[in-house]
């Protein structure tokens, strides 16, 4: 029997399991990820602000000098007025998909484990930029709360000279101030499924140089 496919069935695996926008990174119970984080707060890659979900069930996002209303806020399932979290959003490199994505984040074990990674005091130094190494996510929704997400960093590695090349044609197109405006930050992107490839010695830092992010 022929492949019907070709070279489109890992993106085409990827869209049809995706259940729901493939330009967001989704966790499911049981779930192993390994991604690359891709931006920070000093390149403009990284927004932090404040997510809740308003009278029609859609997120609201507001900046984190901003409050979001009370009066905007809906009910969760319960009849409560929504939570609101503080979230960190960036584009990763997901690994297992081969794809550029945005994680958001608001979860507080998340945040503060990837904190004390970076924290620029901490002793360790091969740790505080994390575009130089992959992390491990695992989901297990039976866990305790402060447990159902466990994260693991690899040692640092450098990505391969084809990732690398998708990534600067595609990182300098990600709007991620877009969130702010109910923009998806990588509308109207266009990128193809990758194979993973070999490591390659020169730092993500060096080899992917400067740009400007659009706003």
């Amino acid at each position: 029997m022929g492949d019907i496919w070709g070279e489109s069935a890992q993106s085409i695996e990827t869209a049809v399991n995706s259940g729901g926008n493939i330009n967001y990174l989704k966790l499911a119970d049981g779930d192993i990820k390994k991604v690359r984080i891709l931006g920070t707060l000093a390149d403009g890659l990284m927004v932090r602000g404040w997510l809740s979900f308003g009278l029609d069930s859609k997120p609201i996002y507001k900046s984190i000098n901003e409050t979001i209303p009370p009066e905007m806020l809906g009910n969760d399932k319960w009849g409560a007025p929504q939570k609101i979290w503080e979230f960190w959003s960036f584009p990763i490199w997901n690994h297992m998909e081969g794809r550029v994505q945005i994680w958001e984040i608001r979860q507080k074990s998340i945040q503060k484990k990837l904190f004390e990674l970076t924290n620029p005091k901490q002793p360790n130094q091969q740790w505080t930029d994390w575009r130089n190494y992959d992390l491990e996510i695992r989901f297990n929704k039976s866990a305790v709360p402060a447990q159902m997400y466990q994260l693991q960093a690899y040692p640092p590695e450098n990505l391969s000279s084809t990732i690398l090349a998708n990534l600067k044609t595609i990182l300098p197109q990600i709007k991620m101030a877009g969130l702010f405006n109910g923009v998806d930050p990588m509308e109207g992107i266009q990128q193809e499924t990758m194979q993973q490839q070999p490591a390659q010695s020169i730092p993500f830092s060096e080899q992917i140089g400067q740009f400007k992010t659009q706003i």
